[in-house]
C-alpha cells in the first residue's frame, strides 16, 4: 500500500505516521486492475470465417489480381 502511495498510483493523505486512504480509492484502484495471471486465450473464430478466408482467396487466385495488390517497394 506505501508503494503505491508512494508511485501515486493510489491517492491518499499522511496525516502524521499514518496515511488516510478513501475506500472509494481503493475500489476504483482494484476495479481498473487487472486479473493477475496468464490472460485469458483469445475466442474461436467465427463459424465461417474460415469458409469466407478460403473463398476470398479462391476467387483472387482465379481472377488472377495477385499481381494487382500492393506490394513492398523495392529498396534501390
Amino acid at each position: 500500500m506505501r508503494r503505491l502511495l508512494a508511485s501515486r498510483r493510489l491517492f491518499g493523505i499522511k496525516v502524521g505516521p499514518v496515511w488516510g486512504v478513501y475506500l472509494d480509492d481503493v475500489d476504483t484502484f482494484l476495479r481498473g486492475r487487472r486479473p493477475p495471471g496468464r490472460p485469458r486465450k483469445a475466442a474461436a473464430r467465427p463459424i465461417g470465417e474460415d469458409d469466407t478466408r478460403n473463398r476470398i482467396s479462391d476467387e483472387r487466385a482465379a481472377a488472377g489480381t495477385d499481381e494487382a495488390l500492393l506490394k513492398p517497394k523495392a529498396e534501390a
